[in-house]
């Protein structure tokens, strides 16, 4: 079944995917998965606008119940990064979601909403002060 197949992906990918990035992962057509994500939306699924795209999510019920594999998930992204990771970058990692994180920052930027300064090398992002 369709749903079940949405909801599997988006387990895989806990920061959630716009309806195109689920049609090229569950395999089905969009009008089919914009469908199905509607009868989804506010029970099991969430969404936040990312630019003009919505970006869906499981709700926070079905997060909770994806815990129980979070060893798992931080023991195979520390395997695949033997220097270590911060706990931002180790996040990011397992759940893929480093670039929406970016983008993001770059339009709250753009919308001045917030500053940055570089600190050791490193982006520190501020709310600006109007």
């Amino acid at each position: 079944m369709s749903k079940d197949k949405i909801m599997d992906v988006l387990k895989e990918n806990p920061s959630g995917l716009s309806i195109s990035d689920l049609a090229r992962k569950t395999g089905f057509h969009r009008n089919t998965i914009s469908s199905k994500v509607r009868l989804l939306e506010g029970k099991k699924l969430r969404f936040r606008m990312v630019g003009k795209s919505k970006v869906y999510y499981l709700s926070h019920h079905h997060l909770l119940h994806n815990l129980k594999s979070m060893d798992k998930r931080i023991l195979g992204a520390l395997e695949k990064h033997p220097d270590g990771l911060s706990a931002y970058d180790l996040m990011a990692d397992m759940c893929h979601h480093k670039d929406i994180i970016n983008s993001t920052l770059e339009e709250l930027l753009k919308k001045e909403k917030i500053t940055h300064k570089h600190i050791n090398g490193e982006k520190i992002y501020y709310l600006s002060q109007f």
